[in-house]
């Protein structure tokens, strides 16, 4: 394949880095780094073949500048999350803490464990809670979900979209003995969140969402 015009070189070149720079914003679907890739390679090629030329470098640089600046806006920002509110299992109301499930679907997260979280979308203003990002072994989950239990919030958000801001690791994911241990551990986990959280200003970039934070439980039996 022989490429003639010098235009279409570089914006093969254009083409094939916003390729790259999507699947490094938004990872997880991989075509458009291979088609991206691809394009750049067939674009060089097209350029060692016909020489530069001015137009042809300023548009490459501009291309450059915005690769790195989106790359740069992913890697600096706070990590989330977000989707559509689906019903769970229901054992987090059970226990007394509700959760808000978001399914990852073909989504792979570069993170996993407990979080502190701040949550868009819930209410008016972001709210602060913690969050659960795993399989959840302990009741022998097998799907990667996002399970977000919000701070003194009353309200229905099934079907809801949000947007689960990830503000501090509190621990891995971790297998218990009983959904007593569970509950007392998941307490530890809200008092540190909220602690975490009381420090962020309000309204400074998205707010949190907690998870199934659960208080007394009577020896409830961890499904087999």
């Amino acid at each position: 394949m022989e490429i003639s015009d010098p235009t279409l070189a570089y914006l093969l070149v254009i083409l094939g880095l916003t390729g790259i720079g999507i699947e490094a914003v938004t990872p997880g679907g991989f075509i458009p780094a291979i088609l991206g890739i691809i394009a750049v390679i067939f674009g060089v090629i097209g350029m060692v073949d016909i020489g530069p030329t001015a137009i042809g470098l300023g548009l490459l640089l501009l291309a450059v500048a915005f690769f790195i600046a989106a790359v740069a806006f992913h890697l600096y920002r706070p990590f989330s999350i977000g989707g559509h509110v689906v019903r769970g299992q229901q054992l987090g109301r059970k226990l007394g803490y509700p959760t808000a499930n978001i399914r990852l679907g073909r989504r792979t997260s570069p993170v996993g464990g407990i979080f502190a979280v701040q949550v868009h979308g819930a209410a008016a203003e972001a709210l602060p809670g913690v969050a659960s990002l795993g399989v959840r072994p302990t009741v022998n989950g097998t799907e990667p979900l996002l399970e977000a239990h919000l701070f003194d919030f009353d309200g229905d958000l099934y079907g809801r979209r949000l947007e689960v801001e990830f503000v501090q690791k509190l621990r891995d994911e971790a297998k218990f003995d009983d959904l007593d241990a569970m509950v007392r551990q998941i307490d530890r986990d809200a008092d540190e969140a909220r602690a975490i959280l009381a420090d962020r200003r309000p309204g400074a970039g998205q707010d949190p969402v907690p998870l199934p934070a659960i208080e007394e439980v009577r020896s409830l039996p961890v499904p087999g």
